[in-house]
């Protein structure tokens, strides 16, 4: 099957980029065609919140099941979404180990993983370098640089955790542009999004048990993903908007049916 990837290099010299009127014309075209399938990161997770909804009107216990797949997915990438800012290298995998960054290439600082007790998810905790020798050797200041600019086919999208993580980074990953803002979330909050991680891991290589899951208990925690989605969506001012058809007010009215539906109480 013929597939098109369309992304930003920026590698290439000023006068490669294409202009914004040019990807927008583009992107409407191919949304508008009866023979192509278009989606980008957006549309990726706003496809999933409209799912979720949607499937939230069957009248058996099992729709819970998708509905948390679905919004499970949105919150992973809408986290994509914010840390792309037009370049795809920013959320495929590098080498795992030591990442430094320098605002003034003299004091430069390493990211540290601090995982949350009791789950599989973390916070990154940038502490000074004081031993000098141990940089690697760094390009643009960008963390991981030698593996930044990698051949797009060839890397894997980052997990769930190290994207989580990334949005709630005020200093360095949600702190690249000039009014960024970290997504806060607290311990028990992150615990919560665990669960419905590895029950979305469970699902999808199910293994043959009999397992019951408490509805009530689930709804509460999707309750944090939509927390999630909303503060991404509407506050980080992280999401470039590409494309003449709006996305936000479709996610902020499906945003508002889906809490009504969990009984959310704002």
């Amino acid at each position: 099957m013929k597939k098109e990837i369309v992304f930003f290099q920026p590698h290439k010299k000023e006068s490669e980029y294409m202009k914004i009127e040019e990807i927008n014309k583009m992107i409407e075209e191919k949304k508008q065609s009866e023979t192509l399938m278009y989606f980008s990161e957006i549309d990726n997770a706003v496809d999933s919140l409209e799912t979720a909804f949607f499937l939230i009107d069957r009248d058996d216990s099992g729709k819970w099941k998708w509905v948390s797949l679905c919004i499970y997915h949105s919150l992973y990438n809408f986290c994509i979404a914010s840390l792309t800012n037009g370049f795809s290298g920013n959320v495929l995998q590098g080498k795992r180990g030591k990442i430094f960054y320098s605002r003034d290439e003299v004091n430069w600082k390493k990211a540290v993983w601090k995982e949350i007790d009791g789950t599989t998810f973390g916070r990154i905790q940038w502490n000074d370098v004081t031993d000098k020798s141990e940089l690697p050797k760094i390009n643009n200041n960008i963390p991981n640089t030698d593996e930044v600019f990698c051949e797009y086919e060839k890397k894997d999208l980052i997990s769930f955790q190290c994207a989580l993580s990334r949005v709630m980074d005020q200093e360095y990953w949600m702190g690249r542009h000039e009014r960024q803002k970290a997504l806060i979330l607290s311990d028990e909050e992150i615990k919560d999004i665990d669960i419905i991680h590895k029950l979305r891991n469970d699902f999808i290589h199910f293994k043959p048990k009999l397992v019951i899951y408490g509805i009530e208990t689930i709804k509460k925690i999707l309750e944090v993903y939509l927390k999630a989605i909303k503060f991404l969506v509407f506050d980080s001012n992280s999401i470039l908007e590409i494309g003449e058809t709006p996305f936000r007010d479709r996610v902020e009215e499906l945003l508002h049916k889906l809490s009504i539906e969990l009984d959310i109480q704002n």
